[in-house]
């Protein structure tokens, strides 16, 4: 039986090793990332060469305008108040919109759920009805429980400033190390796939 990569050999179609090799190695690692996930098909003639995204390199470019600007506001504590009671009040402000939308989700589960509970059905249904009162018990549990995404206290702001330097110094040390082992990672992918194409062109060579 053909798999999708052997279906052209199946169906009596050409395929050269170059091709089927190059057909597999989108099943792989660095030929799974050079060919999107597997969607695109490589060169035939040369080996594409990967580079890192831009992802990293722009967190790390904006952790550090935070921890500077943070450090900035050390000398400024007036405008940093501002900034921190506005944070506090939008913060406080999600709670309670939270708060009001589960309230209002409760609500619709457990309508629905009384109406179920009450529903008489033949017996022959009652595995139907097991599985809607389930359904709709764990959905009430798993939305519904109490929960407050912001339980912060109020704080002087020079430990809420610092605070700030420390989870901006986090993010930057966390994208650092990430970008690091992309690099890595990126560079390990050339070299096999460089490898590979030199291989393939030693014993299949394009005329």
């Amino acid at each position: 039986m053909p798999s999708g990569l052997t279906c052209k050999i199946y169906n009596g179609e050409e395929l050269t090793l170059r091709d089927f090799a190059l057909r597999c190695v989108r099943q792989l690692g660095a030929g799974y990332h050079a060919s999107q996930q597997g969607d695109k098909d490589l060169p035939k003639d040369k080996a594409p060469v990967l580079k890192v995204s831009d992802y990293h390199p722009e967190e790390i470019l904006k952790a550090k305008k935070e921890i500077a600007k943070w450090e900035g506001l050390r000398g400024n504590l007036e405008e940093a108040q501002k900034l921190y009671d506005e944070q506090y009040a939008a913060n406080m402000k999600y709670n309670a919109e939270a708060k009001e939308e589960r309230e209002s989700l409760s609500e619709r589960y457990n309508t629905v759920l009384k109406k179920v509970e009450a529903w008489k059905i033949p017996e022959e249904y009652n595995s139907l009805k097991n599985l809607m009162l389930k359904q709709l018990k764990e959905s009430i549990d798993f939305d519904c429980s109490p929960y407050t995404p912001y339980k912060e206290e109020r704080i002087p702001v020079e430990e809420w400033i610092e605070l700030q330097i420390k989870f901006a110094k986090r993010d930057l040390e966390y994208h650092t190390q990430e970008l690091k082992e992309e690099e890595e990672r990126i560079a390990d992918y050339n070299n096999y796939l460089k490898g590979l194409y030199d291989a393939l062109d030693k014993v299949e060579p394009l005329t």
